[in-house]
């Protein structure tokens, strides 16, 4: 029998992630629970216990065997067309299944508009700003640090889904809001320099088209001063 692991929050929470207001019906609060951890490693038992909700779940080594099972399972059935099918339960598997839709293919696709470009629009701009960046880079470490992989992870594909249609980082407006960051509203240049940070964490590799790499590397320079000034009290109060 595989060992059960356990998730414990609040049952106010599970409504403020769906922007609902909080009820105390036992259908309902599991019916949430069961729709938010549905990724999770099956069977989920899911207990309501006063004000808190315990979600139980069987361990699994990855994910990725997760995936890479179910795959063998599916793929010597498949027919046309279900691999759409496939990308949503590989989606549901991995807690992704709000962050994209499917739209109807409308049978033509004449091209009536220049092709959106990719990257930031006024780099110019961008370099005006570098000051304001670097402290919200600032922000974006003490953030990531105190988060897991997977949690700097929903941030960044939070961001990139918001900014589909791109960012306003011309205007220092906090007009933005995060469902994986909700204590508090967010300007659009924060947001890009939150999901540029992100990006570097869990996937270096990736490159991602905005022109703020040296206002990066300006913050992780005061980063590292900061650290190490907290680290050699006694050096820095006699250097003063």
């Amino acid at each position: 029998m595989s060992k059960m692991r356990t998730i414990r929050l609040k049952v106010a929470d599970l409504f403020e992630f769906e922007g609902k207001p909080p009820s105390g019906d036992f259908g309902t609060i599991i019916a949430l629970a069961v729709k938010q951890f549905g990724f999770l490693p099956q069977p989920v038992v899911v207990q309501v216990e006063g004000n808190e909700i315990a979600i139980q779940y069987p361990e699994e080594s990855s994910v990725a065997q997760r995936l890479w099972r179910h795959w063998q399972e599916r793929a010597q059935n498949l027919g046309p067309g279900d691999e759409y099918c496939l990308v949503d339960e590989f989606a549901d598997m991995t807690g992704l299944r709000d962050w994209y839709e499917w739209r109807p293919d409308p049978g033509h696709h004449d091209a009536t508009a220049e092709p959106l470009k990719q990257g930031t629009t006024n780099p110019a701009l961008l370099k005006v700003k570098q000051p304001a960046a670097v402290f919200y880079f600032l922000d974006a470490f003490k953030r990531f640090d105190a988060m897991t992989p997977e949690q700097v992870r929903d941030v960044v594909f939070e961001i990139a889904l918001l900014g589909r249609n791109g960012l306003d980082y011309a205007a220092p407006d906090e007009k933005y809001e995060l469902r994986a960051l909700p204590d508090r509203k967010f300007s659009g240049l924060h947001l890009m320099c939150l999901m540029f940070a992100g990006f570097k964490r869990v996937a270096p590799e990736h490159d991602v088209g905005m022109d703020l790499n040296d206002s990066f590397l300006a913050a992780l320079q005061l980063n590292a001063r900061s650290r190490w000034s907290t680290q050699h009290p006694s050096i820095r109060d006699s250097c003063v």
